[in-house]
């Protein structure tokens, strides 16, 4: 094994060469010829360490592994991605890696780990001879004996992710750098350039590593000029070499920038505070990073046993002589070497969120495990030279016996205590690895149905890599879902819940009443990891046939049908009203963008918005037919509701659209249902912290001491003619002598009002004279901005009047909580000429529609379809209405659609005047799987509330479908 002939960190003087001369002596030299077998051994005891139990710990595959995986399915299916989009966005080397190993060893967690491990074994191998060759074997053997205990080795070895790779191929790229500079020949040059190219496609730390090469050979030409003499050619081809490596990777990069870097804007919102000056946050990002050598490490424990520093108080010590030499000798190149790598490679958490980071800062390994190993060898070679070979000769012994300790403190903290903490089991999925074994040891295929937190998409990959068998398997979120398949003959069900989504209690009592699990096993804290029943195709039919409590007769939009709920009749003010819908899907989908989701509203006599929940539980690509779910939602009140009855509305939402609720007679309903059964709210006294309540803008003012206005909810912009909800927020200071009205006002900048109302505060059910001290009380109100106001900033005053008519005094006389920014816009009373399709049409009494253009007369599918509509007011009106644009394919089914108030909500019909002319452009998406041919217009409008159309006529003839048709397209490739 040819070597550099060592350089000792030390100044030599002249004629001294004992230390460089016999830097093996007694012990070392006599393990001389040992070498290559020590080699061996401690790689042979790192791969015992990184495989031992390697399906157990960690105790499941974690999300990022999960997806590593997915995509390296997809690489073997064929794709050839250079990034990986997905999760973030993840470089593809390591990816390409597992694929390789997965095709091999087929598709396993032991596939996805041994990935990992062979990176940790070829990077060791690697920082062995890079040290060999820049200190000398002792050194070399050193690193790597305290990477092969090294925690944090050890933890990222065992890992299937991407960041392990990092160190690997940059340690190779500085290694060849090495052996050009030592042996002055360009072909080593020129394989350092590919491998740091290389070293960019493995982990997003690596996109500083060039830095490293180029920092070095900066140095070398300030401190070392003759070491690059003749060099520079090479040095540069080096260079270029990365650059054409780079290449492909770099052009996607600057084709598709919001992707490449879509997992560093994640994480950069420390670096946007240091580049914005704030100088404590660099000081405390710098300061948790060079803590984690000794005192505290990674607090994740995803990627750390929480706090644990990289070394022990003695090896630390080592660490921090190690690099002390480095410093002092800084005109020693190999130590500068290890100082420039480490400091670089260790940016990446200290400028990125939740300093310090073992996963961002894993580039700096192989330095930081140098840093030991040179600061001992330099304390071995000084005790030589003052002639205390007694203690020389002991240092062996001792190093062997530290060593092992240390390796069994490794074992310890990793195998005994990381892995069995509960933390790590969640965050690496033990339940879903334990979900696998079990499916994997059944004799039989049943149906199989699983709730987890991450039922959706997450959990489905883990699983998957780690089944050995296929079976049909449906997933929902147990904590807010369940759902009955549809039979399947005599194919029992096995139903498992995970510890991240276990059996609700009230599902439990209704569905699993009197049935036992088949198996549950614990986890070290006596908790079941997972809880197994096993349904006989009796019992699933006695269970699919229980009716509601509540019957109802819906469809959501053609993809649901709502069959009943249960929502409690009263509950007092705090508490929390939790509705159960049950529901069955009509159709399936696979289409992410579409899965519909369904939203409960809680909502008072006159429509204001209480509470909200959005949930589905059981996602739409798991549907078939005859299935049957149940969902429930939690609607939380707090101490600022009055007591009054709540209504509970639900809906559904796909692709960001709400969808039509359609009785049973065909007929569209709006875009929510009211459940028939309403909650009455009662009074309880309750004292909340004023921080608690959802306050837009904080005010203070009192009114004569009896009540406060604390705050209010308002956009801060509106527009001519906009109906805004004004929510205020009172808190009775004592007991109210009067039912107050509340004033408001809206005042514009040279004192004039603009726009008032005055009305009371819950009349008949909640008046201010009922109100306890110290309690809160949210009030709304609706206020109808006059469709004339110009652009202007106004005023908001609010006022409290009392029974007799007189105002109330306000504490300092400041009644001004705020300021509305009102959003006028130039009116066209002229109807233009260049129309390019005039066509005349009448809405009702209060909309005419004068024509349109089009962009273009052809558009392909997946395209969008560009045109302008032009309308005039007949008169001022007070609804809102909303403009429907539809392309009809020949069965009148719907292929590009866009629905919105005119000018996509700046210019609202509740704000035209009349005779006022409103151009109103529209971009219609297409859909991209529908065939060539010709494609007809609709517009119109409806009242988004009653989803019913303004009449239309044509010619003095009314349309029945009340729609106007504009004509055709074409639609092609």
């Amino acid at each position: 094994m040819k070597s550099s002939p060592p350089v000792e960190l030390h100044s030599q003087k002249r004629g001294d060469r004992s230390s460089s001369a016999t830097p093996e002596s007694i012990p070392w030299g006599a393990l001389r010829r040992w070498e290559p077998a020590l080699v061996v051994l401690l790689l042979l005891i790192s791969l015992a360490f990184r495989v031992y139990r390697l399906e157990y710990a960690p105790p499941g595959l974690q999300h990022d592994e999960a997806f590593n995986a997915h995509d390296a399915e997809l690489v073997l299916g064929g794709a050839r991605p250079i990034f990986f989009e997905a999760n973030y966005g993840r470089e593809a080397f390591f990816i390409y890696l597992m694929a390789g190993f997965i095709r091999v060893l087929g598709r396993s967690t032991l596939a996805v780990r041994l990935t990992g491990v062979s990176c940790g074994l070829v990077g060791q191998v690697l920082i062995y001879l890079l040290m060999r060759q820049m200190f000398g074997r002792r050194v070399a053997l050193l690193t790597l004996a305290l990477s092969t205990i090294s925690f944090w080795h050890l933890f990222d070895s065992r890992l299937g992710l991407r960041a392990i790779s990092l160190p690997m191929i940059q340690t190779l790229s500085l290694y060849l750098l090495w052996l050009g500079l030592a042996r002055r020949r360009r072909i080593y040059w020129i394989l350092s350039g590919a491998a740091l190219g290389l070293t960019l496609y493995t982990y997003l730390s690596a996109r500083v590593a060039p830095l490293v090469p180029f920092a070095f050979v900066l140095y070398l030409a300030m401190v070392r000029q003759a070491s690059l003499k003749g060099q520079w050619v090479s040095v540069g081809l080096s260079f270029v070499v990365a650059l054409m490596v780079f290449a492909p990777f770099g052009a996607y990069m600057l084709l598709h920038p919001e992707a490449a870097n879509a997992r560093l804007r994640v994480l950069s919102g420390t670096l946007g505070q240091i580049l914005s000056g704030n100088l404590d946050v660099m000081l405390r990002s710098l300061l948790a990073t060079l803590g984690m050598f000794t005192f505290k490490g990674d607090m994740k424990w995803r990627y750390n046993l929480a706090g644990l520093p990289v070394f022990d108080p003695v090896t630390g010590l080592f660490f921090y002589g190690g690099l002390f030499l480095c410093l002092r000798r800084w005109r020693d190149p190999r130590g500068m070497l290890l100082v420039l790598w480490m400091v670089i490679m260790l940016l990446p958490s200290a400028l990125t969120d939740s300093a310090p980071s073992f996963l961002r800062s894993v580039g700096a390994l192989p330095p930081i495990l140098a840093m030991p190993a040179v600061g001992l060898v330099a304390l071995w070679d000084g005790l030589r030279r003052k002639g205390w070979r007694r203690v020389e000769l002991a240092m062996l012994p001792i190093l062997v016996g530290g060593w092992m300790i240390l390796g069994a403190i490794t074992y310890r903290n990793y195998f005994l205590v990381w892995a069995r903490a509960p933390e790590p089991r969640a965050i690496y999925e033990a339940d879903i690895a334990e979900a696998a074994r079990y499916l994997n040891a059944l004799a039989d295929r049943p149906l199989v149905c699983i709730s987890s937190d991450f039922a959706l998409d997450l959990d489905r990959y883990a699983l998957i890599t780690q089944l050995h068998k296929d079976y049909h398997i449906k997933w929902f979120d147990g904590r807010q879902a369940f759902m009955l398949p549809a039979p399947s003959g005599d194919t029992s069900v096995v139903y498992i819940f995970t510890a991240s989504a276990p059996l609700s209690p009230q599902m439990a009592e209704r569905y699993f009443a009197g049935l036992l699990p088949v198996y549950q096993p614990l986890d070290p804290q006596g908790v079941p990891i997972i809880t197994v029943y096993r349904l006989s195709p009796q019992d699933l039919a006695e269970r699919r046939s229980m009716p509601p409590p509540q019957p109802l007769a819906a469809c959501l939009g053609g993809d649901v049908d709502l069959m009943g709920y249960d929502l409690p009749e009263g509950i007092a003010q705090g508490e929390t009203i939790r509705v159960t819908v049950y529901w069955r899907p009509r159709r399936f989908s696979r289409d992410f963008s579409e899965a519909p989701i369904f939203f409960l509203h809680l909502r008072d006599d006159q429509g204001h918005l209480w509470a909200q929940s959005d949930r589905i539980g059981y996602a739409a690509w798991d549907w078939e037919d005859g299935d049957l779910a149940v969902n429930w939602f939690e609607l939380a009140t707090t101490g600022d509701f009055p007591p009054q009855s709540y209504w509970v509305h639900v809906g559904m939402t796909s692709a960001g659209r709400k969808l039509p609720v359609i009785g049973e007679d065909g007929r569209a309903l709006g875009y929510d249902l009211r459940l028939q059964q309403p909650t009455r709210l009662t009074r309880k006294p309750l004292l909340v912290a004023e921080s608690s309540l959802p306050i837009g803008m904080r005010a203070s003012v009192n009114f004569e001491g009896e009540v406060a206005l604390r705050g209010y909810s308002l956009p801060t912009e509106a527009r001519p003619g906009e109906r805004l909800t004004l929510a205020l927020f009172w808190q009775a200071l004592t007991r109210p002598r009067s039912d107050y009205r509340v004033s408001i006002r809206f005042i514009d900048g040279k004192g004039q009002l603009q726009c008032e109302k005055t009305e009371g505060i819950w009349p008949g059910t909640y008046p201010s004279s009922q109100w306890y001290p110290g309690g809160f009380v949210r009030s709304y109100h609706e206020i109808a901005l006059p469709a004339t106001l110009p652009s202007e900033e106004l005023l908001i005053q609010i006022g409290l009047v009392d029974e007799q008519g007189r105002e109330l005094a306000a504490e300092n006389g400041a009644k001004t909580v705020g300021k509305l920014k009102i959003k006028g816009r130039a009116r066209v009373m002229t109807i233009p000429k260049d129309i390019q399709y005039p066509l005349r049409a009448e809405l009702g009494d209060v909309v005419s529609f004068l024509g349109y253009s089009l962009v273009s007369q052809s558009v392909s599918p997946g395209g969008t379809l560009g045109l302008t509509l032009y309308w005039q007011a007949r008169q001022a009106m007070s609804t809102s209405y909303t403009v429907f644009v539809h392309v009809l394919a020949p069965d009148n089914s719907i292929v590009g659609q866009k629905d919105n108030p005119p000018n996509n909500g700046d210019s609202p019909t509740s704000g035209w005047i009349a005779g006022e002319v409103i151009s109103d452009p529209y971009e219609v998406p297409i859909k991209p799987d529908i065939p060539d041919g010709e494609y007809l217009i609709e517009v119109g409008m409806y009242d988004p509330v009653s989803l019913e159309r303004l009449p239309v006529s044509l010619d003095g003839k009314p349309d029945p479908d009340r729609r106007i048709v504009l004509g055709k397209i074409l639609i092609r490739e």
